[in-house]
């Protein structure tokens, strides 16, 4: 009878140890157990949450896009056109001064066609040498009628008379900037004017 006690505690202690033993080895060890296993998932889950909720905001927000403003670009008039690009044959009153201080900055061959209300052909020649103007291809090339000692010169015009030294109506004058390169006294025809300005094209 006591045998029997004796094998029944060692039974009960063997069963006792048995299911002891691996909450002593992971005190022992260290290691978590099941519950600080879960636990320590439960904070995973918590740290990584705001991370996914920064990246799906990153992959949910547009892709940045270089926007190209495009101005409307002003198309200059007729007259700006004139102003900037000298070309051709300008009648009296039909250019200022400024015009001929914008064809010295550009570096043009100005023709200036001297005349006066009192030279009976200044209508007539004026038209011819406007034709030949307009049949010389080049950008080079403008013309000038300037008026000098009579009611409608201006004082400005008089002025270019006493700078090229014109004394006579029907004077024709070649120049690039201050050089003279032409200085004609003679009355011109429209073959007369294509020959000698297609020298200064």
């Amino acid at each position: 009878m006591k045998n029997l006690r004796l094998i029944a505690i060692a039974a009960l202690a063997m069963i006792l140890l048995v299911a002891c033993a691996p909450k002593l080895k992971d005190t022992a060890t260290g290691a978590p157990g099941p519950e600080a296993d879960n636990a320590q998932s439960g904070d995973n889950s918590a740290a990584s949450a705001p991370e996914q909720e920064v990246q799906e905001t990153a992959q949910e927000a547009p892709a940045g896009e270089s926007i190209t403003v495009q101005e409307e670009s002003q198309q200059p008039s007729e007259e700006e056109k004139a102003a900037f690009d000298l070309k051709g044959y300008y009648s009296a009153g039909e250019w200022s001064e400024n015009d001929y201080k914008r064809a010295l900055e550009q570096n043009k061959t100005m023709l200036l066609v001297f005349t006066s209300d009192r030279y009976p052909k200044a209508q007539e020649e004026n038209a011819d040498i406007e034709k030949a103007l307009k049949g010389i291809e080049t950008d080079r090339l403008v013309g000038f009628e300037v008026h000098f000692d009579d009611e409608s010169a201006s004082e400005f015009e008089n002025m270019l008379a006493e700078k090229y030294g014109v004394l006579i109506q029907q004077t024709k004058v070649v120049a690039r900037g201050d050089t003279v390169l032409l200085k004609d006294g003679k009355a011109w025809d429209e073959g007369r004017a294509r020959t000698l300005l297609l020298r200064y094209r």
